[in-house]
């Protein structure tokens, strides 16, 4: 699911596009509707009739307090989890599989590891809406934006407009 601030900066949905792409097909600009659908986000999360899934109420008494159980693993590691996997390498050299084995039955390890940094050859085969996404999942929901790239989706679209129109003057001018 996106947020409102990814939305309101990035061009995700034909929402956002209003009445655009109906216009370039309607005037015959095919590669204007070309430009507009390829910028557009290829995941179905992303569309704005996607709603997050609904919440259900906890239960009054919890179970696992009741039966004295330890709480659920873990779906992605935190950082206090590098730590944890140097420990265990620690432990398998002193006291064997037996000892790794019973330090992951008292604390188990997350199901996933979740690295904060990819590797910059990697974020620049993404496509720019997955980029904004890794980069506001890694600052815990702040998004930080580069200042020459201030530029909202409405506003791209009147600069694309804009250039559509001066084609059309030298066009004009050359014929």
């Amino acid at each position: 699911m996106l947020t409102g601030e990814i939305r309101d900066n990035l061009l995700v949905d034909e929402l956002q596009l209003g009445s655009e792409l109906n216009q370039a097909v309607h005037n015959g600009f095919s590669s204007q509707f070309s430009l507009l659908v390829s910028m557009l986000s290829d995941d179905v999360q992303d569309q704005a009739w996607v709603k997050d899934p609904v919440v259900q109420e906890k239960q009054t008494e919890d179970l696992r307090e009741q039966f004295a159980l330890q709480e659920p693993v873990r779906l992605q590691s935190e950082d206090s989890d590098i730590a944890k996997a140097d420990m265990l390498g620690d432990y398998f050299r002193q006291g064997g599989m037996v000892a790794v084995h019973l330090l992951e039955c008292l604390s188990p390890e997350p199901l996933t590891l979740r690295h904060p940094e990819i590797p910059r050859t990697v974020m620049e085969q993404l496509s720019p809406l997955q980029q904004e996404k890794i980069k506001y999942e890694n600052t815990k929901g702040r998004l930080v934006r580069n200042p020459l790239t201030a530029v909202t989706p409405v506003e791209m679209l009147e600069l694309v407009s804009e250039s559509r129109g001066e084609e059309d003057k030298r066009a004009e001018f050359v014929a």
